[in-house]
């Protein structure tokens, strides 16, 4: 397809960007001259910012002035395709789809609302057994790109690559596993006292740990440094920071679901903490070649419920499985 200027609308989290960088390639890749613009908001708008497939971002900062002067700009930039890739009604993005000009708006319009967008997205019942990068790649149907590699595309910094490298040393580490304790809720955080038991229990001479977490969680890291020899604790500055840390581990854990599209972007092998919820599960499914989840029996059962006995299992089936790489 000849370049097109394209707007691919993001108004939500990091990790939701993650997941829709595989449609940043696919377009690229189509042709590296279309002009890709991103709408988003100001907690994903920095990662925006650093991924080289993007030409463009636009912040919705929820402000009145800001919000009038991008209403400006979205009405002045004469957009080819301006694609918000959600199965479900957004307030925020119905209202930024009509106010912009674009040839073609490719959307979810939503029961009983004016066709704002001239060709239709499936609605999130439709989708339901597919994970969320799938659904995105829905959107490129008019680029013949629905089918694209639904892996998420992130870049690693040479300046994280050199503070990663430099700590390492410091640490005389060469093989770690990357244990990200953070997660959106605290129902999705495993207990502190099962995390020490774990780590302590896999911990070897050859292998560490490195724990990364929030900001807000440093406490909860030292103080598994402080009871697992092997473990330290990397305070990533950014989640651009956690890139490196995942690229180079033998193995990923976390609950939080970014960090499992992070290790899939690398292809690490990941041990993801999930909650027993079926939606949750198929939605957000990690996307690495090697991947196992850890979930309670039970439906409904949370991430801070998921027994310490069941995550030793699942963690010696995982290795027996992959023992080549981890």
């Amino acid at each position: 397809m000849p370049p097109q200027k394209i707007l691919i609308v993001q108004l939500n989290r990091l990790g939701d960007f993650i997941l829709a960088t595989p449609m940043l390639r696919a377009l690229k890749e189509d042709n590296p001259q279309h002009q890709i613009h991103i709408l988003a908001s100001r907690h994903n708008s920095a990662l925006a910012h650093a991924h080289p497939l993007v030409d463009k971002v636009l912040i919705h900062s929820k402000k009145i002035i800001p919000t009038l002067e991008l209403l400006v700009q979205l009405k002045s930039e004469q957009y080819d395709y301006w694609i918000d890739p959600k199965d479900h009604f957004s307030r925020e993005g119905y209202f930024f789809a009509r106010w912009a000009k674009a040839k073609f708006k490719i959307g979810f319009n939503g029961k009983g609302r004016d066709a704002v967008f001239n060709v239709a997205l499936p609605a999130t019942e439709e989708n339901y057994h597919d994970q969320v990068a799938v659904r995105n790649l829905r959107a490129l149907q008019v680029f013949g790109l629905q089918h694209a590699d639904p892996r998420p595309r992130l870049f690693v910094e040479a300046r994280c690559e050199r503070k990663l490298q430099k700590f390492l040393e410091a640490q005389q580490i060469k093989k770690y596993f990357c244990v990200h304790l953070s997660a959106s809720k605290e129902i999705r955080y495993w207990p502190q006292p099962n995390w020490i038991a774990f780590l302590r229990e896999i911990g070897n001479d050859k292998r560490h740990f490195i724990i990364t977490g929030d900001l807000r969680d440093a406490a909860r890291a030292q103080e598994i440094v402080s009871h697992v020899p092997q473990a330290r604790h990397y305070p990533a500055a950014s989640v651009i920071d956690l890139f490196s840390v995942v690229q180079h581990a033998d193995l990923v854990i976390s609950p939080d679901t970014s960090v499992v599209h992070i290790a899939a972007a690398f292809d690490r092998p990941l041990l993801g903490l999930y909650s027993n919820e079926e939606w949750n599960l198929k939605k957000f499914y990690p996307l690495s070649t090697q991947h196992r989840i850890v979930m309670g029996v039970a439906p409904g059962t949370l991430v801070r419920d998921i027994p310490l006995d069941l995550m030793r299992a699942k963690y010696w089936e995982f290795v027996r499985e992959c023992q080549t790489s981890v």
